[in-house]
């Protein structure tokens, strides 16, 4: 039998086949991995475009503000990494954040401390058609602690903006919107002692944290079996106060006066402790001195029956009932005469608070400065006082900025500046103190405050010797320059009304009604003071000046005061 052998044909075929299966295999493979990574290359991871406008550290969290741009992609979230001098730390945050949005991120830190926290990055978290997530590459990096643009109205602090000023001006100098101040946290409260006689200073001690010049609400009660009785109440910034301990009658049986005190944060009620000890008080223990028809030690006042001996005590006289005066067991201030006439001595009138004077103790100071309110006056003790302060402006109508009570006659004031109005210079404040009973024994402040802004850069500013002169009269005006950013060049420009003569030009060239000064290198701290002649025609007259500093891009107006009065 003869072999035979496949056919070349059959052979062809068979091998055409075997190529056909190995590319189906080959491609089966080549197809997923370019199906799964088809996904990842994506429109979006090259257009989708984000921003790190902010990074700080607060406490031990992290705030972060994101800016999405123009660009396409379907972000669903964005992974955040932290890293520090000890680390680093990241988290996934999942957020739709459309384009031209903005959002803030919060992060509280577990492996690293915020405060050593230097670069923040981001990369964006896309959603694949399969549903899978896909994490980009890094997009943006951020180092945080350095000084940033301002931007106005974001609610942020950035750049030298100011947390709480709402004043946006394009400039945006001081302004970061309403930002959530730190909150003052109250922990615990006491009293300096436990046991006092009557009149004794005892100490209020609060402890609190971020208190600052928050204001807070003191009450001290009088603590009774059923319903405590509001012995006293006042408001301040500190968390230590005095009080002159006061002895009352606390009711049969009851024994001495209790006291403890309630504080409660004025802006944030809930925010509120209760003394953890209580004051007792016990009436003062004098010696006798007979005959002074006062009631001291065990002497019954209105008594007259003085004997040679009166060793400590002057007798018990008999009480007359209505007659004004504590003699027997009658009581000053009980109005309710019963034929036994216990408890009873009318009214008794007593001695009045009189106030002397006041002052401020500072007459220049710059805004957020503490200053005193020193008041001098005779048997005040524990009389409540009634403060207010004003602006006070030349048109009449002073305004009240701040009110409160207290039985103190020093008190502490935060001094603030405000706008006090076109060519009114720094605000001046002066204070009127009241007998809070007593209205007619009432001071005002012998001197005024002058309270000036704080700058952020580099100004001049107008003070005149006097603002007002007659007719041919001579003042002084002074430029006062002040280099807050270690400028090394400046020119000012001043303009001086029509009628106006200049007698000594200041060391400024002139040019008609124009003074000019200019410095070219190592500009320091300078005033410039040049003398003028009124016109003989009365009437108020506006002076406007401008200066302009290196880095300036125009010039600014001069600050101060600007206007003068010729009569």
């Amino acid at each position: 039998m003869r072999k035979r052998g496949l056919s070349t044909v059959v052979t062809t075929l068979i091998l055409i086949l075997l190529v056909l299966v190995a590319i189906g295999i080959i491609w089966v493979v080549i197809e997923n991995v370019i199906t799964d990574n088809s996904e990842k290359i994506s429109l979006g991871k090259f257009t989708t475009d984000l921003d790190i406008e902010n990074a700080y550290a607060q406490g031990n969290d992290m705030h972060v503000k994101i800016k999405r741009n123009p660009g396409e992609g379907d972000l669903v979230g964005i992974k955040f990494i932290f890293q520090g001098t000890t680390g680093s730390e990241y988290f996934e945050e999942d957020t739709t954040l459309k384009e031209l949005e903005e959002q803030n991120f919060v992060f509280s830190l577990t492996n690293l401390a915020a405060s050593t926290v230097e670069k923040v990055s981001i990369a964006p978290i896309f959603k694949l058609k399969s549903g899978k997530k896909f994490i980009g590459d890094i997009v943006k990096t951020y180092k945080t602690g350095v000084s940033v643009e301002p931007v106005c109205g974001d609610d942020l602090c950035n750049g030298n903006e100011v947390c709480g000023d709402t004043d946006i001006s394009p400039q945006c100098i001081s302004d970061c919107g309403v930002c959530a101040p730190i909150a003052c946290t109250l922990a615990s409260g006491s009293w300096s002692a436990t046991s006092v006689v009557d009149g004794t200073a005892v100490n209020l001690n609060v402890i609190g944290t971020n208190c600052g010049t928050t204001l807070l609400n003191y009450k001290i009660y009088e603590d009774e079996f059923t319903g405590d009785d509001l012995i006293y109440e006042f408001d301040t910034t500190s968390l230590s106060q005095t009080w002159s301990a006061q002895w009352i009658d606390d009711g049969f049986g009851q024994g001495d006066p209790e006291y403890y005190f309630v504080v409660t944060v004025i802006n944030n009620p809930s925010e509120q402790i209760t003394s953890s000890n209580q004051l007792s008080v016990t009436p003062s223990i004098v010696t006798p001195v007979c005959g002074d028809n006062l009631c001291n030690g065990n002497e019954v006042c209105g008594d007259t029956d003085i004997s040679p001996q009166c060793i400590s005590d002057c007798g018990v006289c008999t009480p007359t009932c209505g007659d004004n005066l504590c003699n027997g067991n009658e009581v000053c201030g009980d109005t309710d005469i019963s034929p036994q006439c216990i408890s009873d001595c009318g009214v008794c009138t007593p001695i009045a608070c009189t106030l002397a004077s006041g002052s401020w103790s500072a007459t220049s100071v710059v805004e957020n400065t503490a200053v005193n309110l020193n008041v001098a006056g005779t048997n005040c003790g524990t009389t409540l006082l009634n403060y207010k302060i004003y602006e006070n402006d030349w048109g009449g109508g002073d305004d009240l900025i701040y009110e409160f009570d207290t039985t103190s006659l020093n008190s502490i004031w935060l001094a603030q500046y405000m706008d006090d109005g076109f060519g009114q210079g720094d605000p001046e404040y002066y204070f009127v103190v009241t007998v809070v009973n007593n209205p007619g024994e009432q001071i005002t402040s012998s001197n005024e405050l002058s309270v000036s802004q704080i700058f952020t850069q580099s100004i001049v500013t107008r003070q005149f010797s006097s603002t007002t002169v007659i007719p041919g009269g001579t003042i002084d005006v002074t430029l006062s320059v002040v280099i807050v950013n270690g400028e090394t060049y400046y020119a000012v420009e001043e303009n001086i009304p029509t009628g106006w003569a200049i007698t000594n030009n200041g060391g400024g060239g002139v040019l008609t009604d124009t003074l000019k000064w200019a410095v070219i290198e190592n500009a320091v701290d300078i005033s410039y003071t040049y003398t003028l002649q009124a016109p003989a025609s009365t009437g108020n007259y506006v002076f406007i000046g401008t200066h302009m500093f290196e880095g300036f891009t125009s010039p600014i107006n001069t600050l101060g005061v600007t206007t003068v009065s010729v009569q």
